[in-house]
């Protein structure tokens, strides 16, 4: 029985205060992530208005609304308000609302939402100043492992354990393949810890669903725009590189669209163009990285990647 079916009339009603509570709490997110970039507490001082400082009123506060009351300024300074208090309050309130539209008045719904907001508060710090706390991100695991443990999920606390441990094991070695070619790490601390909470709460084969379409979504990302850093630095071996690695993608599914693994020669000189050509394309991109510093590397977080995959494969009911 469908969340709607059971609880008829009432429904919408229910399903309206879910939105307003994920408006409030997402006004809330704001504050403890900007806050804990800052290294303010989350309580004192009060709400103030990041430029004149001045004192907000409670009717200052109102998500969303305010913002559209004040068309986007401060009351006091008339300094332009960041677009990213309203975007986060609709967004985590959205959240919330198709958390109990799929699973209903519930446990289940409590804990994803929670998880939702976690996402939120990591992806806010990670966009802003390429860094996620630890205040953020252990506390996902802990909810992963109590969520199943409950029997809350769809695994057992054996797995879920398992999954926690899968991710530690497999970015850890990954970001650590980082010094071979740069002097940093493929990944931050951070996207460890956010991975090991993804396997708490979903598994280890759920985890690497979503680290292969997250990679997928961040080369969609990220590629552009190392293109066009390349081009406009005169890196012309990075940026053949670049051009030459897309191209084989899409050779590859232009091979899939006409079939031609059908026939034997044709897959084999298929397979060693793409081969070398990739290999010869990894090898351009590692040594235009190797001996810059950290700061010279187009640096994109990861993080936001792996919360938008999982948000998406929570939302489609994705069982592995």
């Amino acid at each position: 029985m469908s969340p709607n079916e059971l609880f008829g009339n009432y429904f919408w009603l229910l399903g309206f205060f879910v939105f307003l509570t994920g408006l409030c709490i997402g006004s809330f997110l704001n504050v403890v992530a900007l806050r804990a970039l800052s290294g303010e507490s989350i309580v004192l001082p009060p709400s103030k208005c990041p430029e004149c400082n001045h004192k907000l009123h409670w009717y200052n506060n109102i998500p969303v609304f305010s913002y559209i009351f004040l068309m986007g300024k401060c009351r006091f300074c008339k300094c332009h308000i960041s677009l990213q208090y309203p975007l986060v309050e609709l967004f985590n309130a959205l959240l919330y609302f198709v958390t109990f539209y799929k699973f209903g008045l519930s446990f289940k719904t409590l804990f994803i939402c929670i998880l939702m907001s976690f996402f939120i508060l990591m992806v806010i710090t990670d966009f802003r100043e390429k860094v996620v706390f630890d205040a953020h991100t252990y506390p996902v695991i802990v909810l992963g492992l109590i969520y199943n443990w409950l029997g809350f999920g769809d695994i057992t606390i054996v797995t879920s354990i398992t999954g926690a441990l899968v991710g530690l094991v497999f970015f850890e070695i990954v970001a650590r393949l980082g010094y071979l070619f740069a002097p940093t790490r493929a990944f931050g601390e951070g996207d460890t810890i956010i991975a090991m909470g993804i396997g708490a709460f979903f598994g280890w084969k759920m985890l690497l669903v979503i680290i292969f379409a997250s990679i997928f979504l961040q080369a969609a990302v990220s590629i552009p725009l190392l293109l066009a850093r390349s081009i406009r630095q005169g890196n012309k071996q990075l940026s053949t590189a670049i051009v030459l690695m897309v191209l084989c993608t899409l050779a590859v599914a232009a091979a899939n669209v006409f079939d031609i693994y059908r026939y034997l020669i044709p897959t084999i000189l298929m397979l060693i163009l793409v081969v070398s050509t990739l290999l010869w394309c990894v090898w351009a991109i590692l040594s235009s990285m190797k001996n810059k510093k950290e700061e010279d590397l187009l640096y994109l977080p990861f993080g936001p990647a792996l919360v938008f995959c999982t948000i998406a494969a929570v939302f489609l009911s994705l069982q592995i």
